[in-house]
Protein backbone atom coordinates (compact mmCIF):
# COMPACT_ATOMS: atom_id res chain seq x y z
CA UNK A 1 0.00 0.00 0.00
CA UNK A 2 0.88 3.64 -0.14
CA UNK A 3 2.72 4.81 2.97
CA UNK A 4 3.25 8.38 1.73
CA UNK A 5 6.96 7.76 1.22
CA UNK A 6 7.63 6.74 4.83
CA UNK A 7 9.40 3.51 3.81
CA UNK A 8 11.73 5.36 1.44
CA UNK A 9 12.44 7.98 4.11
CA UNK A 10 13.29 5.25 6.63
CA UNK A 11 15.56 3.47 4.13
CA UNK A 12 17.45 6.68 3.38
CA UNK A 13 17.95 7.33 7.10
CA UNK A 14 19.26 3.82 7.70
CA UNK A 15 21.65 4.02 4.74
CA UNK A 16 23.14 7.27 6.08
CA UNK A 17 24.41 5.50 9.21
CA UNK A 18 27.83 3.88 9.17
CA UNK A 19 28.07 0.20 10.06
CA UNK A 20 28.78 -0.47 13.69
CA UNK A 21 29.16 -3.60 15.75
CA UNK A 22 29.53 -7.24 14.79
CA UNK A 23 28.08 -8.90 11.68
CA UNK A 24 26.66 -12.27 12.78
CA UNK A 25 26.06 -13.60 9.27
CA UNK A 26 26.59 -17.28 10.06
CA UNK A 27 24.00 -17.29 12.82
CA UNK A 28 21.43 -16.01 10.35
CA UNK A 29 22.64 -18.25 7.53
CA UNK A 30 22.39 -21.33 9.75
CA UNK A 31 18.71 -20.51 10.33
CA UNK A 32 18.14 -19.99 6.59
CA UNK A 33 19.94 -23.24 5.73
CA UNK A 34 17.84 -25.13 8.29
CA UNK A 35 14.63 -23.71 6.78
CA UNK A 36 15.68 -24.64 3.26
CA UNK A 37 16.73 -28.15 4.23
CA UNK A 38 13.38 -28.70 5.94
CA UNK A 39 11.59 -28.28 2.58
CA UNK A 40 14.26 -29.51 0.17
CA UNK A 41 12.34 -32.68 -0.78
CA UNK A 42 9.29 -30.63 -1.78
CA UNK A 43 11.46 -28.21 -3.76
CA UNK A 44 13.14 -31.07 -5.64
CA UNK A 45 9.83 -32.81 -6.31
CA UNK A 46 8.44 -29.59 -7.81
CA UNK A 47 11.60 -28.80 -9.78
CA UNK A 48 12.04 -25.55 -7.86
CA UNK A 49 15.24 -23.85 -6.90
CA UNK A 50 16.11 -21.61 -3.99
CA UNK A 51 17.38 -18.06 -4.21
CA UNK A 52 19.47 -16.79 -1.31
CA UNK A 53 20.51 -13.15 -1.30
CA UNK A 54 22.94 -11.89 1.31
CA UNK A 55 23.28 -8.14 1.75
CA UNK A 56 25.88 -7.10 4.30
CA UNK A 57 27.95 -4.15 5.37
CA UNK A 58 30.82 -6.24 6.65
CA UNK A 59 32.55 -9.56 7.03
CA UNK A 60 31.02 -12.29 9.13
CA UNK A 61 32.01 -11.96 12.76
CA UNK A 62 30.79 -15.40 13.78
CA UNK A 63 32.27 -17.89 11.36
CA UNK A 64 32.96 -18.76 7.75
CA UNK A 65 30.11 -18.00 5.32
CA UNK A 66 31.17 -20.77 2.91
CA UNK A 67 31.06 -23.31 5.74
CA UNK A 68 27.61 -22.09 6.79
CA UNK A 69 26.32 -22.55 3.23
CA UNK A 70 28.03 -25.91 2.62
CA UNK A 71 24.96 -27.99 3.65
CA UNK A 72 23.22 -26.55 0.57
CA UNK A 73 25.81 -28.04 -1.82
CA UNK A 74 23.28 -30.46 -3.36
CA UNK A 75 20.37 -28.01 -3.45
CA UNK A 76 19.49 -26.21 -6.68
CA UNK A 77 20.50 -22.75 -5.57
CA UNK A 78 20.99 -19.25 -6.88
CA UNK A 79 23.22 -17.23 -4.57
CA UNK A 80 23.85 -13.50 -4.61
CA UNK A 81 26.10 -11.69 -2.17
CA UNK A 82 25.97 -7.91 -2.08
CA UNK A 83 28.47 -6.02 0.06
CA UNK A 84 27.30 -2.56 0.95
CA UNK A 85 30.30 -0.36 1.64
CA UNK A 86 29.30 3.12 2.78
Amino acid sequence: GDDSGESLKFLKEVMEDSPAGPTPLCTQLNAVVESILSIVDVLKANGQKVTVMIATDGESSDGNVADALRPLTNVSLSLSIVVINP
